[in-house]
């Protein structure tokens, strides 16, 4: 194994190199070439990379050339400038360009909360500064993208030459026009998604549905708090880190809405959070005694500021075996709070 281990990254592929010295004057100058055969990202295949890498007398600077060539001899990436390695200035100069560049194999990077990522990717981008986190800067256009939020089960895709602009640390996003897979309801998203080290997502989206579009469309289980179908207009904020994201909604329910509420007064021993059972390490740390630090437990949160209508029914499922059942509409204001760890809040 030659590659870092990167989060939620899982890469593939045969390497080949060479390594060979110039002499002038002197003076030695080395130059590389590395091709990695079957590139993949997380069971995605992008191709054949090519690294071409030319250092100075001492070896602090390198100069690079990099293409990826897809099975389609379609050149899908490539990557030219310079990386200066001299300590305490280690930086990073590159212009980048994708062709229809497969980001499907980076869908893991949005974790549990967002997945799916898929589409090609096209444009250019200079990417300048420290290498471990340098500015990005440049205008990339989509084609057949979308992603899905599990969560509440809704797909969307994204319209297509839809542009993301690069800034620093930051993909904006100029109120790109969505349709969510299941029932072709659409809204409008803008905003922001940033990183630190490709590694700590932050979201900043707003999202906007002038009509009606889909944000809820699960099935019951026997652990579900809520469940049903959706839809709504008005607007939704998403901020925070990916592992720790807050939405914040502000609507009118539309037609089609079914908000389902089962009653259950059967309780597991399992679902207190004040038990927690000890994993073979923490009982070898507090033999030891060592402090146990507990995980911290983070997730998705959903804040609901609904203006109901007949539009929307609201069904409290007293028995899901015999399917009995209290259902009704109306109107009026409908507060909600709901997270993945459990909290369910409604007035």
């Amino acid at each position: 194994k030659i590659t870092p281990s990167i989060d939620s990254l899982r890469l593939a592929g045969r390497v080949n190199g060479e390594l060979a010295l110039l002499q002038e004057k002197g003076v030695y100058f080395p130059t590389s070439t590395i091709t990695i055969d079957s590139l993949g990202v997380n069971d995605t295949e992008l191709g054949k990379l090519t690294i071409n890498a030319s250092g100075n007398e001492g070896l602090t600077e390198f100069r690079i050339n990099t293409k990826l060539v897809g099975s389609d001899n379609n050149k899908s990436f490539s990557a030219i400038g310079s990386i200066n390695v001299a300590g305490g200035s280690e930086s990073i100069n590159l212009d980048v360009d994708f062709n229809d560049f497969n980001m499907s194999g980076f869908s893991a990077l949005g974790g549990d909360v967002i997945s799916n990522i898929r589409g090609m990717v096209s444009g250019s981008a200079k990417v300048l500064g420290k290498y471990a986190n340098p500015s990005i800067d440049g205008r990339l256009l989509l084609k057949n993208a979308g992603l899905k939020i599990p969560y509440l089960n809704v797909d969307l895709n994204l319209e297509d030459n839809a542009v993301v602009k690069l800034s620093g640390q930051r993909f904006n996003f100029d109120d790109v026009n969505i349709t969510d897979t299941a029932y072709n309801t659409k809204g409008i998203l803008g905003g922001y998604i940033e990183h630190y080290q490709f590694s700590k997502w932050n979201m900043g989206l707003r999202l906007l549905a002038p009509d009606r579009l889909l944000v809820l469309n699960t099935e019951g289980d026997e652990d579900s708090l809520y469940y049903g179908t959706a839809f709504i207009s008005g607007q939704a904020e998403i901020n925070g880190p990916t592992d720790e994201l807050v939405i914040d909604v502000i609507a009118t329910t539309e037609r089609g809405t079914i908000f389902k509420i089962p009653l259950n007064d059967t309780e597991s021993l399992g679902d207190n959070s004040y038990i927690h059972f000890l994993s073979p390490e923490e009982k070898r740390a507090r033999l030891r005694g060592q402090d146990i630090q507990l995980e911290e437990v983070n997730g998705l949160a959903l804040n609901f500021d609904l203006d109901v209508n007949n539009n929307a029914e609201v069904e409290i499922v007293v028995d899901q075996t015999s399917g009995s059942s209290l259902r009704g509409r109306g109107a009026g204001t409908l507060l909600i709070e709901i997270n993945t760890n459990g909290k369910f809040n409604m007035w």
